[in-house]
């Protein structure tokens, strides 16, 4: 899995992973009011995400909310992945 790097570090905070994993599914308003960062950064790095198969975009909008793949390991595991392609 190749994880583009602004994305590994968004994802290594492990903040937005677990906020998803403790509430099974997250909306970007949710992560806007949990990280305090701007949506359109928020956006953008959930779509890197949704490429890389660690989340699924489940819903249109304006209900859109974004979930865990089954095999995504977290940001550990997305961090050990990346390690060994390097």
């Amino acid at each position: 899995m190749n994880i583009p790097k602004i994305t590994k570090s968004f994802l290594k905070a492990g903040r937005p992973y677990i906020f998803i994993q403790a509430n099974s599914r997250a909306r970007v308003i949710d992560l806007v009011e949990f990280l305090r960062i701007g949506s359109i950064a928020i956006h953008r790095q959930l779509k890197k995400l949704v490429t890389a198969g660690i989340l699924i975009k489940v819903g249109t909008a304006p209900k859109v909310f974004y979930v865990l793949t089954e095999d995504s390991g977290g940001p550990d595991e997305a961090s050990k992945t990346n390690k060994r392609e390097v």
